[in-house]
């Protein structure tokens, strides 16, 4: 679908304010709400800071897109009350590209649809004007809804319900691009549609060239030539490598196993131990010293919830270690120093001892992988051939295969 431009004289707005441009002059913003408008003045900022960090379009000098915020009484000719774009040609055959946003829908995700097409307008036109009547090219809705979501300042990608990692059929781009959007009436259909298209766009701007055949599809304008909208699909991209690294985000986002406790490895498991006695704020990190500290209760009690929480990813060879500190943390403020200090030479000791202990498992499983599998998995093969050594012989073995190569 196509809007159409007009020739015209833009008229005046008529607001107490003067614009104010944003961080990197993308947007001009004007309202007579100088707290509202301060405040959207930010989030713009922060809109064209993600739009260009996701695009990887240069900071051009075309003229700012003009944001104007309207008061909830002036948004009855906004219809619904959403964001209006418009695309004129004005006196000097300049180019003006105007968003009408009311106040009270800001946070809205079609005003983000709204701001980042009027960003890739800016893009695409580059400060030329349209001709009278000429055709504004639209944008495919799912590219819009994507860039509306990643371009929206602290915005989260939603979990997407991935069926296809139990073993249903995946989805497909190619049913995507022809699905509907979901309306404003369900805001968590819309969200999982809009985090799915900010997917698939992450997966294609990440691709092999794939910001530079993202700008080449949104194209310039180009006043000798029809005007003419994207197709629904840059050409640059390869559908089917883009597709696996589509399903692989989502896959990631899908919230699949979420409540699900991940084992770790030993020198993980270690590292975390060390990390969390490390962030002890006593001289040497004693754990003596911690409970003459000043509100030493909450902090023996946030030390041994750590410790707690390690326990229930830790890997088993490192559990003896973890239940002997959690333990000495529930006496902590009986135990005399002395014991402590005793106790914390034990933990030293028991560390080192489960590094080895993991070590030898380590080295044990290796040789039943090399030397005992009927069936091995590669990963020794190379250590396993014994390379060709070359025998080194003195003057004795020199002369006698200098006889046995006469025959005698």
């Amino acid at each position: 679908m196509y809007l159409l431009a007009t020739a015209l004289f833009a008229p005046p707005l008529l607001l107490a304010n003067s614009p104010s441009l944003s961080h990197d002059g993308t947007f001009a913003l004007t309202g007579s709400d100088v707290l509202a408008t301060d405040r959207f003045s930010r989030s713009l900022s922060g809109y064209e800071k993600e739009f260009y960090k996701a695009t990887g379009y240069p900071h051009g000098d075309a003229p700012p897109v003009i944001v104007v915020l309207r008061e909830t009484s002036d948004a009855v000719n906004l219809p619904g009350g959403h964001a209006v774009l418009r695309v004129d040609a004005v006196e000097g055959n300049s180019l003006r590209i105007q968003v009408d946003i009311s106040k009270d829908s800001t946070g809205d995700p079609s005003t983000s649809m709204k701001l980042v097409q009027a960003m890739l307008l800016r893009e695409y036109y580059n400060g030329k004007a349209p001709l009278s009547g000429s055709q504004i090219p639209d944008f495919p809705p799912w590219l819009l809804h994507g860039l509306g979501k990643l371009s929206k300042p602290d915005a989260k990608i939603a979990e997407i319900p991935s069926s296809y990692l139990k073993g249903s059929a995946p989805p497909t781009i190619a049913d995507f691009l022809i699905q509907k959007a979901t309306d404003d009436s369900n805001g968590s259909l819309l969200d999982i549609y809009d985090s799915t298209a900010a997917n698939l766009l992450i997966a294609g701007l990440k691709s092999t060239g794939g910001e530079k055949s993202f700008q080449g599809w949104i194209g310039r304008f180009d006043p000798q030539s029809p005007d003419r909208g994207p197709s629904s699909w840059p050409r640059g991209w390869s559908m089917q490598s883009v597709e696996r690294r589509w399903l692989l985000l989502m896959a990631h986002n899908s919230g699949e196993d979420s409540d699900s406790t991940s084992l770790l490895g030993v020198d993980e498991t270690l590292g975390r131990y060390d990390q969390i006695l490390q962030e002890v704020t006593t001289p040497d990190h004693s754990l003596a010293l911690l409970k003459k500290q000043k509100g030493e209760a909450f902090l023996i009690g946030e030390l041994s919830s750590r410790f707690i929480a390690l326990r229930l990813q830790a890997n088993p060879v490192a559990i003896p270690l973890l239940d002997e500190v959690i333990h000495l943390c529930s006496k902590l403020k009986k135990l005399p120093d002395k014991k402590i200090r005793e106790k914390e030479k034990n933990l030293l000791s028991m560390r080192q001892e489960t590094k080895k202990r993991a070590q030898a498992i380590e080295a044990y499983l290796d040789w039943i992988e090399a030397a005992k599998l009927p069936v091995r998995s590669g990963l020794f093969d190379k250590l396993l051939k014994s390379s060709d050594s070359s025998v080194q012989k003195g003057p004795i073995g020199r002369y006698l295969d200098t006889v046995e190569a006469r025959g005698w």
